[in-house]
This record gives structure tokens, C-alpha cells and sequence, in this order.
């Protein structure tokens, strides 16, 4: 379980900041196809978003295949 500190450091995540400096910084680095930066912004959308961190298990796709893990330690994503 999360502690209130954490949670309210979560409220506070600029991530309109953090996908442009990921999609939009990356083009013309790696990313320089147009149709390739709009599938990263596209998929960047959908992932760093408020709700992966509010919502337990925030379905990333229409199936609801996927979604972000649980909140664990390193060793925990290794398995």
C-alpha cells in the first residue's frame, strides 16, 4: 500500500512535460519517420497518463490484456 506522501507526489506528475520530452524530443534523434513519432505519441497517450497510476490494473488496450504492474521492487518485475 502506498503511503499519502507517495500518493500526493503522484498527483503532481507533469505528464503533458513528460511525453513531450519522450515523443516529441525524440524526433529527429531516433524517431525520425513521421508516422513513427506518431505511434510513439500515440502509445505514450495512452501510457503515461494520471490514470496508470490511480487506477489499479488501468486497461492500456481494448482487450484489457494489458496493463501496468502492480507496485513492487526491482527483483518483483524480474520474475
Amino acid at each position: 500500500m502506498m503511503r499519502v506522501a507517495e500518493q500526493e507526489l503522484l498527483l503532481q506528475v507533469p505528464f503533458a512535460a513528460v511525453r513531450y520530452t519522450t515523443g516529441e524530443c525524440n524526433y529527429g534523434g531516433r524517431v525520425t519517420d513521421d508516422k513513427d513519432r506518431l505511434l510513439l505519441n500515440t502509445l505514450l497517450e495512452k501510457c503515461c497518463c494520471q490514470e496508470v497510476v490511480s487506477i489499479p490494473h488501468h486497461k492500456l488496450s481494448p482487450s484489457g490484456l494489458y496493463y501496468p504492474p502492480d507496485q513492487g521492487t526491482h527483483q518483483d518485475y524480474l520474475k
